[in-house]
């Protein structure tokens, strides 16, 4: 079991290496970033399966096929997902999750979590096909990761709760600077 946890610390690192880079502009959206996050997506995804956290193998699963496409320069079209569903699904998963608090709170978890599955893939997708500004990008890598720590605390998926604090921290800092005009408020998408 250690191997396996040594894995799953070791792809959570090389995520948020990539992630910082890219966020610090040291790398851009080109060969090496997709490269990171392949390897990055493959170790997370076979720690979470370990560890029965459903929620980040599908989050690592799609990463790692975006990144494929990324690297190899190929692009798909998905003609029902644009930045305007992601704004309105995304809206919609908090609007359930805040309803399912007054249900249970492990509810709220869990659609928080399913939430940050979405967030996380729509948002990759769709920053990958050039689809969606940098700004939204971080901004939904902020909403996804934090959604998906409460439900990675009750799992005891350290890699997964350390990885997703350092994103968010690193996203709502590329966000921050991505805004050009300093109006921290408005998503620009």
């Amino acid at each position: 079991m250690i191997f396996f946890e040594l894995i799953g610390w070791l792809g959570s690192f090389i995520y948020i290496l990539s992630y910082f880079l890219l966020s610090y502009k040291i790398i851009d959206k080109g060969k090496l970033y997709y490269l990171l996050n392949k390897l990055a997506a493959l170790l997370v995804v076979v720690i979470s399966i370990i560890k029965n956290t459903f929620q980040p193998v599908f989050i690592n699963a799609i990463w790692l096929y975006i990144s494929y496409l990324g690297y190899h320069n190929k692009s798909i079209n998905i003609k029902f997902l644009n930045k305007n569903i992601l704004h309105w699904v995304s809206l919609v998963f908090f609007v359930f999750s805040i309803i399912a608090i007054f249900i249970n709170i492990e509810l709220s978890f869990d659609i928080l979590a399913w939430f940050s599955v979405f967030g996380f893939s729509a948002s990759y997708f769709l920053y990958s096909m050039n689809l969606l500004k940098e700004k939204a990008f971080h901004f939904y890598n902020f909403l996804a990761a934090i959604s998906l720590i409460p439900k990675m605390i009750i799992f005891s998926n350290h890699q997964v709760v350390l990885l997703e604090a350092l994103w968010a921290l690193f996203a709502l800092i590329a966000y921050i600077k991505s805004s050009k005009n300093r109006d921290y408020l408005t998503l620009c998408s």
